[in-house]
């Protein structure tokens, strides 16, 4: 069993092989390559819920979201369902390919820690700018 202490950037299971399509171009600067498929994954699920946040303002009539008699609408409320869920596991994948290029346990906690509380933060912080209420309700 692989322990995070255990987990070498030159094992085949954590290492992306360098002819592998998986992998983008040349490394920069000494940095390992991104993979493709987990940014697409990112992106599409973005594409998503953001046309999903955003569906009120492309309809004629009032959108109720418990009105979902019409077909399209059901299925396009229904697949972003599985949006959380694919956070979640990006995050974790993520969490473990950072933890994968020989970091300690306790560099890796820090770094989520820190990451995590600076979101929280970010959260509580008002909106500030052109368009915004004071009390951060966006003027539309």
């Amino acid at each position: 069993m692989l322990t995070w202490t255990k987990l070498r950037t030159d094992h085949p299971s954590v290492a992306p092989r360098r002819d592998s399509l998986a992998a983008t171009g040349p490394a920069i600067g000494g940095a390992r390559p991104r993979f493709d498929s987990i940014d697409l994954l990112r992106g599409m699920v973005m594409a998503l819920m953001a046309l999903d946040h955003t569906r009120d303002f492309f309809t004629v009539s009032g959108w109720n979201p418990r009105d979902v008699t019409d077909p399209a609408l059901f299925l396009t409320r229904w697949v972003t369902h599985f949006c959380a869920p694919t956070f979640m596991l990006l995050a974790g994948l993520g969490a473990y390919l950072y933890g994968a290029r020989g970091r300690s346990v306790g560099e890796i906690s820090r770094f989520l820690f820190t990451r995590g509380f600076l979101l929280i933060l970010l959260e509580f912080t008002p909106p500030v700018g052109k368009g915004c209420k004071p009390s951060g309700e966006a003027l539309i």
